[in-house]
């Protein structure tokens, strides 16, 4: 039994054995999507839009009060 198990392994030399093929798996591409999603709104969830533009527009009164550089 031994000597058909080595025979049959030794045949992996010229024939290795072929790699997975990839799977399409609706699941993983929906899970894929919503955890996209999420980061994105937690994202634009963590910024606070006023705060940004209030510091946009005191730096840009502050370039135009001392001009150009």
């Amino acid at each position: 039994m031994m000597d058909e198990v080595f025979q049959f392994v030794a045949t992996f030399k010229d024939f290795p054995p072929r790699s997975f093929p990839p799977s399409f798996n609706p699941a993983n591409i929906l899970e894929s999507a919503m955890d996209t999603l999420k980061e994105k709104k937690a994202l634009t969830e963590g910024l606070d839009l006023n705060r940004i533009r209030g510091r946009l527009e005191r730096m840009i009164d502050e370039r135009q009060k001392h001009g150009d550089r």
